[in-house]
């Protein structure tokens, strides 16, 4: 992994509302304010009302209608600050216990972002260890990875002792998600045309029994400019 920022994500479950973006905006927008000038970004994810990919997962797995993004920060240590006792302010609209938190840093493979964001929540296979889970990730998938169909693709590779760290920090439960392949969609008409119907190469990697999809609206929020 060549990139030395480092970003925290609080993975959400919780009952989709009109105004969770509005909700969680103001708690991140407060939680930047601990870091200092130069540090202070983030964003809020919250799941498209409408995502195709609703319906999707029956089994009972945790499924995320919103995220919560700090970073990227060049100093990791000020993360775990960042995060204190996040549970709390949550634990009324969120299952702290289903929801997850996620820590480490995004290998850039196709430059670009937008508007509206495909994430893979993913995991690493159980016969697989999880060096290997992101060693295969990175060097082999990308081979066959349909780029051309993302404004941009990005894989955030977890590190599961500051997962857990932070986790511990922000008072939710887990910690188990070791990966998120974020692309970016120029449009949901675009996706539905084209969906992803066969996992494809994730099966050499990635738990199909944890892995979920979702369609997210980004609403980023940087604060970096000196107060």
């Amino acid at each position: 992994m060549t990139n030395a920022e480092t970003k925290a994500q609080l993975l959400l479950c919780t009952e989709p509302n009109p105004e969770l973006a509005a909700r969680l905006t103001r708690l991140l927008e407060e939680r930047l304010g601990s870091l200092p000038d130069g540090q202070r970004a983030g964003r809020v994810l919250v799941r498209l009302l409408d995502d195709p990919m609703r319906g999707h997962v029956t089994d009972g797995r945790p499924v995320y209608e919103a995220v919560v993004e700090i970073g990227p920060l060049t100093d990791a240590g000020l993360l775990a600050g960042c995060l204190q006792g996040a549970a709390a302010d949550l634990y009324r609209d969120v299952d702290v216990d289903r929801s997850a938190v996620i820590a480490g840093v995004t290998e850039t493979i196709k430059p670009g972002t937008g508007d509206l964001q495909l994430s893979f929540v993913m995991s690493h296979r159980p016969d697989l260890p999880v060096v290997e889970f992101h060693r295969y990730w990175l060097e082999e998938h990308t081979r066959h990875a349909r780029t051309e169909f993302f404004l941009g693709y990005h894989q955030f590779h977890g590190d599961p002792v500051l997962s857990a760290a932070l986790a511990e920090k922000a008072g939710f439960a887990r910690s188990d998600v070791d990966g998120i392949a974020e692309c970016y969609l120029d449009s949901i008409a675009g996706f539905t045309a084209d969906p992803p119907t066969e996992r494809g190469d994730r099966e050499n990697f990635a738990d199909a029994a944890t892995e979920v999809g979702h369609i997210f609206q980004v609403f980023p929020i940087l604060h970096n400019e000196t107060v």
